[in-house]
């Protein structure tokens, strides 16, 4: 609120008159720009791994099939001599199925589709879409007369149930009481639910070609990989749901590679499963060069990340990273580990930063010859849980939907020729900000070897705790942004392979706010990884919507280095405006076009370097002479470990 006070207010707090004569000349003539400018350092972008882009290459990927990583070791089974025809041929009149041994599948849903397989004449067995399901309303057995031959298929029928519910190890076999010999009686169907009699589980590397047993020695805690498989001793074993999740195992970032072989076990129906493990390596690190900051505080920038994705044994990860421009520095903190076997993590994350306006104009305000005279400081705190709720792999098209919820709390305070000042709307009169806000996301991806899509939406609810920034209405100005708001954000990607190594990117972002928001809650557009042609953060509005098309066309490859440079056509639109009532800036739509260069070099991508030049189709004033102030970008990242 007190970023609207008066001229007259700014003087009382100045303890030198030279300064306050120079802050008149200075300051009061361009109070706007400078606070324009404290908003874009307050806002750093947060420190991740950089890799701003999705990879070229690999393109879209598909997971594992599930051959590759169970085969099917089943045979057929050595059927027994046929009974002889006049046996075959007995008619005996059923009165009643009595069912033993099911305990997945129960009386109802068993008797139901042996009933529809005798009225098929036993034709469906084969049917792909077979389907043993209990029945809205049970109905009575009614006496039926059936051959020998055709009870034999009773038990042809559970399989089939079986089967389709992912039990191939299970069956059934039919047996004719003493009582019911005479021609007239029940039928007793004994299930045999095939369990899983016991695991094997082996580390494996790979030395000279050759692979070799380092079991004991690996990182990974054997347990991380058991309570993935699904499958427990003692338990009936569902083969679908097994292959399912070794097919999830092997695209885990821990698993290099993933086998498993099924084998018969000691006892009709029970199967031992023996697994080889190979792990990935779970250090990763990268570092980075772009001109992806505001100019306000250097737009050159750079980063450092390393990662550590199993610290303990237990796939707990830490990572660390540091971003720098001439007037900024940030890092990042993070530490996340697994809660239960889907993949549920909890992480808890620090993010200070440092800003400096290093802007000519602004640096050297009273011209003391010493700079820079505007700063900010600012440390966001998180606590986040996030839990896939679908984890599917079918075929080879992988999907997944995973809910979040975290919790913020961000501390920011401004700084004019070294004393507290408040330069953006919403601080208080020492220039301090603390936003508390709880966020709740929901997720949604889907691969395969042609595309991915993926989907994400987060709700964000300001609360006014923990001492938060709160404000007032103010006559004549009106809403003042606090930490009490409500905002939504949604972005959609979706990546097509048109051709080898030819992609389609489209994206799309969007913010929806109730209300005036602080800077740090703000929708910006512009820059390299927004609109392109314009400097970045060029727009800062409460709410906003972006749309992007892409394309990746190679023109040259290089197999003897893994090289390859690939052409980028572009087209980038973005508009914005403000809540509350305020008024939007003049220019407040923008839109490009243009071209890149991108060449990626190495089998995993180890260099990724890129060139962008885009041109502005909508004019905005802009004085500066950086080069992403003329539409050029360039970032390189190389990826060591």
């Amino acid at each position: 609120m007190l970023a609207y006070i008066k001229l007259e207010a700014v003087r009382q707090t100045l303890a030198q008159t030279r300064l306050r004569k120079l802050l008149i000349a200075n300051v009061a003539v361009s109070l706007s720009m400078a606070m324009a400018l404290s908003v874009q350092a307050q806002t750093p972008p947060r420190v991740v791994p950089p890799e701003p882009e999705v990879p070229p290459e690999p393109a879209p990927e598909a997971p594992a099939s599930p051959e590759d990583v169970l085969p099917d070791t089943s045979t057929d089974t050595e059927k027994p001599s046929p009974l002889p025809d006049e046996i075959l041929e007995t008619e005996i009149t059923v009165t009643e199925l009595r069912f033993d041994g099911n305990s997945i599948l129960d009386d109802t849903a068993l008797q139901q589709a042996i009933e529809v397989a005798i009225d098929q004449n036993f034709t469906n067995l084969d049917e792909d879409d077979f389907a043993c399901e209990a029945p809205s309303e049970t109905t009575p057995w009614l006496p039926t007369q059936q051959t020998i031959s055709q009870l034999l298929q009773f038990a042809e029928v559970v399989a089939a149930c079986y089967k389709s519910e992912g039990y191939t190890t299970s069956g059934a076999v039919v047996q004719v009481p003493e009582d019911t010999k005479s021609g007239i009686g029940p039928i007793n169907v004994l299930v045999i639910e095939g369990e899983l009699e016991t695991i094997d589980l082996a580390f494996i590397d790979e030395d000279e070609g050759e692979f070799v047993d380092v079991t004991g020695t690996q990182r990974l805690n054997d347990g991380y990989v058991r309570s993935r498989l699904g499958a427990t001793p003692g338990e009936p074993l569902n083969v679908t749901q097994l292959q399912e999740n070794l097919q999830l195992l092997q695209i885990d970032p821990l698993i290099q590679r993933v086998r498993a072989d099924l084998n018969a076990g000691s006892d009709p129906g029970d199967s031992r499963l023996e697994v080889k493990v190979q792990e990935a390596p779970s250090l990763s690190a990268s570092v980075a060069l772009d001109n992806s900051r505001p100019p306000s505080v250097g737009t050159t920038q750079r980063q450092a990340f390393v990662r550590e994705g199993n610290l303990f044994g237990i796939g707990d990860a830490l990572s660390l990273g540091i971003t720098n421009s001439e007037g900024s520095n940030a890092i990042s903190v993070d530490y996340s580990i697994p809660i239960n076997a889907n993949n549920g993590r909890l992480s808890l994350s620090f993010d200070p930063t440092w800003n400096d306006i290093v802007d000519s104009d602004f640096f050297d305000i009273n011209r003391d010859g010493d700079g820079p005279d505007i700063q900010s400081r600012a440390q966001l705190y998180e606590l986040a849980l996030r839990q896939p709720i679908l984890r599917q792999v079918k075929g080879q098209t992988y999907q997944e939907f995973t809910l979040g919820l975290s919790g913020t709390l961000r501390n920011s305070r401004s700084f004019l020729l070294e004393d507290p000042f408040p330069l953006s709307a919403g601080a208080s009169v020492d220039g301090k900000t603390r936003t508390v806000a709880l966020r709740f996301s929901q997720d949604y991806t889907r691969r395969d070897g042609q595309q991915i899509f993926s989907a994400s939406s987060q709700f964000n609810l300001g609360l006014g705790i923990l001492n938060a920034t709160v404000n007032n209405s103010v006559d004549d100005v009106g809403a003042v942004p606090d930490s009490r708001f409500f905002s939504w954000q949604g972005q959609l990607q979706w990546t097509k392979v048109l051709a080898p190594q030819t992609l389609l990117l489209l994206r799309s972002n969007i913010q929806l706010a109730d209300q005036v928001l602080l800077s740090a809650e703000q929708f910006s557009l512009g820059g390299g990884n927004s609109v392109r042609g314009y400097r970045q953060d060029q727009l800062i509005t409460d709410n906003g919507v972006f749309a992007s098309a892409e394309m990746r066309v190679p023109i040259a490859r290089m197999p003897e280095s893994d090289a390859l440079l690939q052409v980028t056509p572009f087209l980038d639109f973005g508009t914005g405006w403000n809540s509350s009532g305020q008024s939007n800036p003049d220019d407040n739509t923008l839109a490009s076009f243009g071209l890149g260069l991108q060449l990626t070099q190495g089998k995993r991508n180890e260099l990724t370097a890129r060139l962008d030049w885009g041109i502005p189709l909508i004019s905005v004033d802009s004085e500066g002479d950086t080069w992403q102030e003329n539409g050029v970008y360039f970032s390189i990242v190389y990826r060591p470990l």
